[in-house]
């Protein structure tokens, strides 16, 4: 039995497994039958070890000046109480102890499942090799096999010096050297177009068909050779999805 030093009752102590460490001695000046009417303060606070068979006590009377309380315990107002593991407000990670759904992920600034988008790092035009991208370029740029034009310049991307466009339907860059091979070669020789269309480079175009002509580059595209709804030769954007673009 233990006196309550709040109510000044007697209560029965309440017993864990043993465990090898301090145990608390207390002596009281009453007993059992008289300790409701009397005081019950101890007289002697004093520790040992457990012994085989023997039992430890939560709620053990401690002296707030030495606080003897076993190990896991610490005193407060004359009583032994469990320490608790208080979470550090510093180190608190909101998605430690959470599951999200599959699809999503925690954020750890709000605790709060988010739809799970992975980001790709932002990326340039996507330019062939032996090119790079410039701010301001031609459209149509002199190739092995014309001499370009004099449009305004647009983003877009450039031969390297030494190199140059293969021909008016090709935006890959081939050594210098290699353009005579490259306008040599006739790709219109055995090809017959319907009437009113002509030959580029051995695709049939109608003769109302724009120039062909590079669009402004963005970030994550290449250009490819495309047809428009009208059929005609032109250059679109090929772009990489789900890229970040800068």
């Amino acid at each position: 039995m233990y006196c309550d030093q709040i109510t000044k009752d007697c209560k029965p102590m309440a017993s864990t497994s043993i465990k090898p460490v301090p145990i608390i001695i207390v002596t009281f000046t009453g007993n059992d039958t008289d300790c409701p009417n009397g005081d019950c303060n101890t007289s002697t606070v004093s520790t040992r070890s457990p012994v085989q068979n023997e039992f430890v006590y939560s709620g053990t009377v401690c002296n707030d000046r030495d606080k003897v309380c076993m190990t896991g315990y610490f005193c407060s107002n004359g009583q032994c109480l469990p320490e608790l593991n208080i979470p550090n407000p510093d180190a608190f990670n909101p998605c430690d102890q959470l599951r999200c759904p599959q699809g999503t992920q925690c954020d750890t600034n709000t605790g709060m499942c988010e739809q799970f988008r992975p980001i790709q790092p932002p990326v340039g035009p996507v330019c062939p090799d032996n090119s790079h991208y410039v701010a301001c370029g031609s459209p149509c740029p002199r190739s092995c096999t014309n001499d370009g034009c004099n449009l305004p310049c647009i983003p877009t991307c450039q031969c390297n010096t030494g190199f140059t466009q293969a021909s008016k339907t090709d935006t890959r860059c081939i050594p210098d050297y290699q353009c005579s091979l490259m306008s040599g070669i006739n790709f219109c020789l055995n090809q017959t177009c319907p009437a009113n269309h002509h030959c580029i480079e051995g695709y049939c175009n109608a003769n109302v068909c724009p120039d062909i002509v590079k669009p402004s580059i963005r970030n994550g595209c290449s250009y490819v050779l495309s047809r428009n709804v009208n059929n005609c030769l032109m250059f679109d954007l090929d772009c990489e999805p789900n890229v970040q673009r800068k």
